[in-house]
């Protein structure tokens, strides 16, 4: 996939993609039992599709669309090439996290979608993603708007929260719990 294939089409509208990453988190486990009542503990992979400015009729558009809490049933983050995340409604049953974002002038719900990891290239994976919006701009453009879109995200990093009472030494063996510590710099 070349740069000029990453698009992201919604409706009958055709704009390019101007930046994709892929990050992943660990959150402090203290934090979760604290203020969380234990909950979310697991790596979470983020995914960020960011569009470019385009005019549409008479207005600019930038959309972004994103997935916060992602899970995947692998420790090597080179298998998510393989992996596909699928739903039909606006959060997560088990979690009630939504399960994706569309922001075009204000944050709204993926209602339905599907995300796949079809090929990786070092650190830069090709995604395929479509489903239904909500946009919220005009009649066309309001609700359960069809989307689709291919971009080339590149993984820059793993984020792995503590506190005080972390060391160097607790945080790589936490990560080391859903990843393999041995593939990261």
């Amino acid at each position: 996939m070349s740069a000029g294939d990453q698009v992201l089409n919604i409706g009958s509208v055709s704009l390019p993609i101007a930046s994709a990453t892929l990050t992943a988190g660990l959150p402090d486990p203290y934090w979760c039992d604290t203020y969380n009542n234990g909950h979310g503990k697991d790596l979470r992979w983020r995914l960020e599709i960011r569009a470019q400015e385009t005019q549409v009729d008479d207005d600019y558009w930038a959309p972004v669309l994103y997935v916060e809490h992602l899970a995947f049933p692998t420790r090597d983050w080179c298998q998510l090439e393989t992996q596909e995340y699928v739903w039909d409604q606006p959060f997560d049953k088990y979690t009630s996290e939504p399960n994706g974002g569309f922001y075009v002038f204000e944050h709204a719900n993926i209602g339905k979608g599907r995300l796949r990891f079809v090929g990786r290239d070092g650190r830069r994976f090709a995604v395929r993603w479509d489903g239904l919006c909500d946009i919220h701009w005009n009649a066309t453009f309001g609700s359960d708007v069809a989307f689709s879109l291919a971009a080339q995200p590149t993984f820059t990093h793993v984020f792995v929260d503590g506190s005080e009472r972390d060391t160097s030494a607790t945080l790589r063996a936490r990560l080391d719990t859903f990843l393999n510590v041995a593939d990261f710099d």
